[in-house]
């Protein structure tokens, strides 16, 4: 997974959905919706710009 800044400036998605592809898929549903939580808070703290 070799991408630039710029590139995960601009879809930061892309590294949330690597880190979700590698986690547990024996992740219970509490335990998923917490960590796409915890997801979706670090991707809206990514600089815009």
């Amino acid at each position: 997974m070799a991408q630039t800044y710029t590139e995960l400036r601009n879809n930061p998605e892309s590294i949330f959905n690597y880190f979700l592809q590698k986690s547990s898929t024996t992740m219970n549903k509490k335990q998923k919706k917490y960590v796409i939580s915890y997801l979706h808070t670090l991707r809206d703290s990514v600089p815009k710009g």
